[in-house]
């Protein structure tokens, strides 16, 4: 195994063992268009994926790529918990609510992503 590997066991360890109490299950939607139609429109296809996340909030402007407003949250998932990297065309929904994602972040061990998200 290497080392980034084993970082990334370690965050699903975490995210889904330590922390179990704190996370939650939250879905990724992803939008995609197809092929373009003879009419210059285009078939949407959307993708879900089911994740576990754990939540908290921003305690400095500065942990984001982009500015951060009050309400927004940081939303940890381990890589390794994830099929297709979130990008900032993707949804997050967690419980009844959705959030844009505002911003996709890596951890400095490249383990996890850390989501900037906003409540739509």
């Amino acid at each position: 195994m290497t080392l980034k590997t084993d970082f990334q066991d370690a965050a699903v360890q975490i995210i889904n063992g330590a922390f179990a109490s704190l996370n939650q299950v939250a879905t990724i939607t992803s939008v995609s268009n197809g092929p373009a139609k003879a009419d210059g429109t285009f078939d949407e296809s959307v993708s879900e994926q089911s994740v576990k996340v754990v939540v908290s909030s921003f305690k400095s402007t500065r942990e984001s790529t982009q500015p951060v407003q009050g309400d927004d949250l940081k939303v940890y998932i381990a890589r390794k918990g994830v099929s297709e990297k979130p990008d900032t065309n993707d949804q997050l929904t967690i419980g009844d609510v959705t959030y844009s994602i505002i911003a996709v972040m890596v951890d400095g061990a490249d383990a996890a992503y850390v989501l900037h998200v906003r409540a739509l």
